[in-house]
């Protein structure tokens, strides 16, 4: 008796592999996939997709192996890393065998803004802004700003908040000559009115050309940089932090109202 539960288990078990097995077979017959990695492409290939892909003047600088490739601009003192990924199917969370494709994952988009990182930092400190909070200590590159200003800031500091916008204008003019076609270099903007009522402060947000924000590209016009053109809502924070990814808060105090 004991021998046949035995067999009957052996069996059950062969019948759960067995079915195991051909689930997998008709996943990957029906998707496609591939159960063992693919083969990386071959150097020519992945040249020639990143010049696809990067419509800047570059050339390759290293083959790290066959998935790490560094290249460099030609035009600037730039470098940037390539990341081949072998794709896979996904299903619920599960990998079932992979697509037979790479995914080209590079950091050119961090690299050309850390380009002008120290350029973004001088400005600040000619305006005489100062970093309240940024989104991460080491944060690679600065591509956005939270700027919060007292509703009863002067003229002049008011005139001082746009010609800071209008110098990131300046430097996004300034990029587009390093590219063969468009390319969205821009900064992104959130501007919020500070206002105390009661000893209570609150920021009350504005909407620019990008929903609650402005993008500041080659084509922005000085009516939308500057910021009492803004759209005032009616959306009032009891706090504010700076951007989630590689963006810097500026809180402008201003002299307190009498």
């Amino acid at each position: 008796m004991n021998t046949k539960r035995r067999c009957l288990g052996r069996k059950g078990k062969i019948k759960r592999i067995i079915a195991v097995w051909l689930c997998i077979t008709v996943i990957t017959g029906i998707c496609g996939c591939h159960l063992s990695k693919p083969k990386p492409p071959k150097e020519k290939v992945v040249v020639e997709k990143v010049h696809e892909m990067i419509n800047e003047d570059i050339r390759l600088v290293e083959k790290v192996d066959d998935e790490n490739y560094i290249f460099a601009s030609n035009v600037r003192d730039l470098e940037f890393e390539l990341n081949l990924h072998a794709e896979t199917v996904n299903i619920d969370g599960s990998d079932f065998g992979y697509t037979g494709d790479y995914s080209y994952r590079n950091n050119y988009r961090e690299q050309v803004y850390a380009f002008y990182r120290e350029r973004i930092e001088q400005l600040m400190k000619e305006h005489g802004f100062t970093a309240s909070a940024q989104s991460d200590p080491d944060m690679p590159c600065i591509d956005s700003f939270t700027i919060a200003a007292y509703n009863w800031l002067e003229t002049a500091e008011i005139e001082n908040i746009n010609d800071f916008l209008k110098d990131l204008r300046d430097l996004s003019k300034e990029d587009a000559q390093y590219h063969n076609g468009d390319y969205d270099f821009d900064f992104q903007i959130t501007f919020l009115w500070i206002d105390v009522w009661g000893g209570r402060k609150e920021y009350i947000r504005t909407a620019g050309n990008y929903s609650y924000s402005n993008k500041i590209g080659p084509g922005t016009t000085d009516e939308e940089l500057d910021v009492r053109n803004l759209r005032v809502t009616s959306n009032r924070l009891g706090n504010v932090i700076p951007p989630l990814y590689n963006g810097i808060l500026i809180e402008l105090e201003g002299d307190m109202e009498d």
